[in-house]
């Protein structure tokens, strides 16, 4: 049985939910062959992977910190511009270029230090894959043990959200957010047995990227579990809104133990 766990995007509130859900599910993490992060879901994954104690990533998933940035109207315009422009690689490269022109060495050391310090130098776990997508030509690039990228600038490039925070240049190319391609990337469990996906972030306008349609796609048993309504409200419209992620993490834990039985019975594993 190989066995796959994917986690997608949500910002701050999405890390926090993320982590609260998998901790309701109270899936062996330690038991998936692949774990598959993507933006928010990069830095649980790469937690989750490289040897930190469980109760040390819910504490620090779901402890308010001092927001870092927010995601403004402008922003929000922006990305989804990106989604229903008829050349949406046209725009994804737009918003690499615009995170380019405010690039700077010390952006980047700044936001890889904030979002994944305690990352810098680690081993990277076998098998972890993270996403991000290259800034100039708007492709979805995948990082895993065998790229020789740290692991803490792989994390910060997939968390990127461009015109929010600075793309991280790896190799002489500058990547953002892992998200742009797809929400979750569930594409990339194709071959396993059994998956578990936990996204708090879904919303797409193309629907070749909706997680659900991603997961009826790969043809195995999949227990997906997205963020509802009452998360939604708790998460509030700024995913970077750190004071909320008390309330995300909580409603990550309640989503998750109402799916526990069904994720057990995706990976088949006994109660």
């Amino acid at each position: 049985m190989r066995r796959a766990l994917v986690l997608g995007g949500g910002g701050a509130t999405g890390i926090a939910w993320e982590v609260g859900a998998l901790d309701g599910l109270a899936i062996d993490v330690a038991l998936a062959d692949r774990v598959i992060g993507t933006s928010a879901g990069a830095a649980v994954a790469a937690k989750m992977t490289a040897g930190f104690d469980r109760g040390e990533v819910s504490e620090w998933a779901s402890t308010p910190q001092v927001p870092h940035a927010n995601v403004d109207a402008v922003v929000l315009a922006r990305l989804a511009g990106a989604q229903v422009w008829p050349d949406r690689m046209a725009a994804i490269r737009a918003l690499g270029r615009r995170g380019l022109a405010a690039w700077s060495r010390d952006a980047q050391d700044e936001w890889v230090s904030y979002v994944a310090d305690d990352l810098r130098g680690r081993p990277w776990p076998d098998r972890l894959v993270l996403t991000a997508t290259n800034a100039i030509t708007a492709r979805g690039t995948v990082f895993d043990a065998a790229s020789g990228v740290d692991l803490a600038d792989a994390v910060a490039a997939s968390c990127s959200v461009p015109g929010v925070f600075p793309p991280v240049v790896i190799d002489g190319v500058p990547y953002m957010d892992g998200g742009m391609p797809s929400p979750a990337n569930l594409d990339l469990a194709w071959g396993f047995q059994a998956v578990v996906a936990v996204t708090s972030h879904a919303a797409s306008i193309r629907p070749y990227r909706w997680p659900g349609r991603q997961a009826r796609e790969l043809g195995v048993p999949v227990c997906l579990v997205e963020a509802d309504t009452r998360t939604k409200v708790a998460q509030g419209p700024d995913m970077l809104d750190t004071s909320r992620v008390g309330r995300a993490y909580a409603e990550g834990l309640r989503q998750g133990r109402s799916r526990a039985e069904e994720a057990r019975a995706a990976w088949r594993v006994p109660a």
